[in-house]
C-alpha cells in the first residue's frame, strides 16, 4: 500500500484531532482498547449514553466533544483495518493528520495487539447483513425478422441468490444483459478485484 492519504474528513477529522491530542494518554489508551473490542460487533456501541456522560465528566469535554472523540477514534481504526496497514504506514498516516506523539503510540500499540483479529472478524462478516450464495445464468436467443433478413438478438441472464444472514431467508434476483453490458460488467468486476488483490498484498 503507498503512503497516499489513509484518513480524510476535512475539518471534522482535524476537531477531533484537537479534542483527541487534549485528552489524558492513560485515559484514552483505555478509550480506544474498549473500542477495538467492540468494532464490527452486532452488540451495539462500544458506549453507553450513561457512560459517554461520564466520559463527559472525566475528560473534561462537552457532549459534542465526547462524540466526536469515540466517533474519530473508531473511524482510525476501521480505515486501518479497511488497508490492513502495517505499523509503521499507520504511525505515518497517524502523524500526518497532526495527533501527538503520545496519542499515535497509544493507537498503534492496540492495532499491534488486535488488529490481526479485528481484520479476520471483518472477512467472516458482511456490512449490510446479505450475501451472494448462489450465481446462475443462462442465454437467450431470440429471432425477430426485419423486412427480408432474420436478426438474431442473444442477451445473457444471471440469477443471483441473495441471502439475508439476519433471518437465513434467500431473494433471487435476474439481471438480464446484452453483450456490451455483459462487457461493461466484467469490466466492472474485474477492477474490484484488482482493488482487493492490492489492499491484501
Amino acid at each position: 500500500m503507498s503512503s497516499g492519504t489513509m484518513f480524510s474528513g476535512g475539518k471534522r477529522l482535524k476537531d477531533a484531532v484537537e479534542v483527541i491530542n487534549r485528552v489524558d494518554d492513560t485515559k484514552y489508551q483505555k478509550i480506544i482498547q474498549r473500542t477495538i473490542q467492540k468494532l464490527h460487533s452486532h452488540d451495539g456501541e462500544a458506549f453507553s449514553d450513561e457512560e459517554k456522560d461520564k466520559l463527559k465528566s472525566s475528560l473534561g469535554l462537552e457532549r459534542g466533544e465526547v462524540e466526536l472523540l469515540l466517533q474519530t477514534s473508531s473511524f482510525l481504526l476501521e480505515q486501518a483495518a479497511f488497508h490492513v496497514a502495517k505499523p509503521a504506514l499507520l504511525t505515518e498516516q497517524l502523524e500526518n493528520i497532526g495527533l501527538s506523539e503520545d496519542k499515535v503510540s497509544s493507537l498503534v500499540g492496540v492495532w499491534l495487539s488486535e488488529g490481526r483479529s479485528v481484520i479476520e472478524n471483518l472477512k467472516k462478516k458482511t456490512l449490510s447483513g446479505r450475501q451472494l450464495s448462489t450465481v446462475d445464468w443462462r442465454m437467450n436467443i431470440q429471432l425477430c425478422q426485419a423486412t427480408k433478413s432474420k436478426q438474431k438478438i442473444t442477451n445473457a441472464v444471471l440469477e443471483l441468490g441473495i441471502t439475508d444472514t439476519t433471518n437465513e431467508t434467500m431473494e433471487k434476483v435476474l439481471l438480464e444483459f446484452d453483450h456490451s453490458e455483459l462487457y461493461s460488467f466484467y469490466t466492472q468486476l474485474e477492477t474490484i478485484q484488482t482493488h482487493l488483490d492490492s489492499l491484501m498484498s
